[in-house]
């Protein structure tokens, strides 16, 4: 009998190990990642300012700093749109792509190091020997005012492999909307890259990692919902400049007016939230300006598309606030 239970107890050790080293397996950040992440600024309060960036990271070549071997970490272009600035404070431009710094995996430490341009030093990106309870350090908890913990740690598939993730407090962003950041070895976090995690109350800024791609595949989709997807942003990107543009403005409370450039005739009109849950559908609208009621919905934003003939002619992000 004791014999027997000795087996059973040892079976079961055999298994517990076995998933223990699949899921602890060092991934490394693919050599081709790009990372597609998007930046909302939203101040709304007396001297207000908004604004929307679009951008990706992106990996291309290596270096050697203090006699380790690095992947050099670029910023595509970076596209700004959806200004709405204060007239105490300049309008932002977007940007042309730059180098960052440099990005070194560390399988011993179990860690993730970054180096910024113009430095020669490592900082701390990712610590993948934090446990539940632990607060996250480095640059993705640098806002020590903001301290995210450890919920828990598990695993998740990508590419055929199972990745490390740990998952975070939830917290609340622009226009007490919860969300739920994480990190996952070898991707980054729900943030982006080199993104510091949920930091809304200390600039004013979301962050939101889309996707995470090697090469042409993509390996991660965080399920947020961007206006470009998990496209690359390049230079060259414009306003659009046909005539079915709307016109409203943000942040709103009890309802939107919104004006069309062109004359509407039987369009349609969906308002999705940031989960992509069709939340309100409008029909049969006709003309030049209509008002949009909040109901019940809740703080947050939202995506309208409007279609007509069977196409989208426009599509905006509405903002909610109490």
């Amino acid at each position: 009998m004791m014999k027997k239970l000795l087996c059973i107890i040892s079976f079961f050790i055999l298994i517990y190990n076995n998933g223990n080293a699949q899921s602890a397996t060092y991934r490394y950040f693919p050599d081709s990642s790009m990372w597609r992440v998007d930046y909302f600024v939203h101040n709304p309060f007396q001297n207000y300012y908004f604004w929307d960036s679009y951008f990706h990271y992106y990996i291309n070549g290596d270096t050697v700093i203090s006699a380790k071997q690095y992947k050099k970490i670029y910023r595509s272009y970076l596209y700004i749109t959806h200004i709405n600035v204060h007239p105490l404070y300049p309008s932002p431009q977007s940007q042309p792509p730059c180098y960052l710094g440099a990005l070194r995996d560390d399988s011993v430490a179990d860690k993730t190091f970054f180096v910024y341009d113009g430095t020669n030093t490592d900082s701390l990106l990712l610590d993948y020997n934090l446990q539940p309870g632990d607060t996250v350090k480095g640059i993705a908890g640098k806002y020590f005012t903001c301290p995210k913990t450890v919920n828990a740690v598990d695993s998740v598939l990508i590419d055929g492999n199972y990745h490390r993730r740990w998952i975070l407090d939830s917290c609340i962003n622009y226009g007490s909307f919860y969300c739920h950041p994480y990190i996952i070895e070898g991707i980054g976090s729900s943030s982006g890259l080199i993104d510091a995690i949920c930091d809304y109350a200390n600039d004013f800024t979301d962050r939101y990692l889309v996707c995470a791609k090697k090469g042409e595949e993509i390996l991660f989709e965080s399920g947020y919902i961007s206006e470009f997807g998990c496209n690359l942003i390049v230079e060259g990107i414009e306003e659009p400049t046909q005539a079915n543009l709307i016109h409203f403005s943000n942040p709103n409370v009890a309802e939107i007016s919104i004006k069309s450039d062109f004359y509407l005739q039987n369009a349609s009109l969906a308002l999705f939230n940031s989960s992509g849950g069709k939340v309100l559908q409008m029909n049969q609208l006709f003309g030049k300006s209509f008002f949009v009621a909040r109901n019940n919905l809740p703080a947050g934003i939202y995506f309208l598309q409007m279609n007509q003939n069977n196409r989208v002619v426009s599509a905006a992000k509405i903002i909610f606030v109490d």
